[in-house]
């Protein structure tokens, strides 16, 4: 696989020309862009424009709402819920941001949920935008089951990202957004683009026909005993 740089006003570009395409209004495509080409700039390409091509399918298949009349009812000073009208988790999410920070700058804390979304990309933009308005922000979600517990052999457990964003007084924020497994889901695809077989002690990837990929993720290197008593 080759690899090609570009400016990242380029790459925004290119993605919000790919997904008005088929069907995704402008401006939506403006912020999923820039959550994308976010993820790219901190150098978590699994999270970045690689990303496209799947939202396209997912466009393209049913799988999100283009037109997600997304709506956000406040339940309490500091509390709210976003409802995303299954459109794209980056809108959704950043419209959940902007509320949790107008009622942090309110009354010193804010607290929204967001239901019925998708996939949101990098967590670390949205908490971001918290530390940017001098904020300490915190982002986490749920995801699929794809998980392995330790000495099993199913999946049971999600990636479960969180993130977290604190400002500084004259330094960078402190941005964490990490995956609660051994490893997001995301470097895995980026290991099948990449042609990869493995990625690191711990992660075991098997590629099967049509593409599909099984995962086995620890939380810790495993023995070789250990990898034949999971793997039988």
């Amino acid at each position: 696989m080759a690899t090609v740089t570009i400016q990242a006003e380029e790459a925004k570009r290119l993605v919000i020309q790919q997904l008005t395409k088929v069907g995704l209004n402008e401006e939506n495509a403006g912020k999923i862009a820039e959550v994308l080409v976010h993820a790219d700039l901190r150098n978590v390409n699994s999270h970045g424009v690689l990303r496209t091509e799947h939202y396209v399918n997912r466009l393209q298949a049913g799988g999100i709402n283009p037109d997600a009349q997304i709506s956000f009812q406040k339940t309490g000073p500091v509390t709210g819920v976003v409802d995303g009208d299954d459109g794209f988790g980056h809108v959704i999410s950043d419209v959940a941001m902007d509320h949790a920070i107008e009622m942090a700058r309110d009354n010193g804390v804010g607290m929204v949920t967001a239901f019925n979304s998708s996939h949101c990309g990098a967590l670390s933009y949205f908490v971001q935008k918290a530390a940017d308005a001098k904020l300490i922000g915190i982002a986490m979600s749920h995801t699929d089951k794809i998980v392995v517990p330790f000495g099993g052999k199913t999946s049971f457990l999600g990636t479960n990202p969180i993130a977290y964003g604190v400002p500084a007084k004259t330094k960078k924020p402190f941005i964490l957004d990490m995956a609660t497994s051994n490893v997001a889901l995301g470097k895995i695809l980026q290991a099948r683009e990449e042609e990869r077989k493995s990625l690191k002690d711990g992660v075991l990837m098997k590629m099967e026909l049509r593409s599909q990929i099984r995962i086995k993720s620890f939380p810790f290197p495993l023995s070789e005993a250990q990898k034949a008593m999971v793997y039988r």
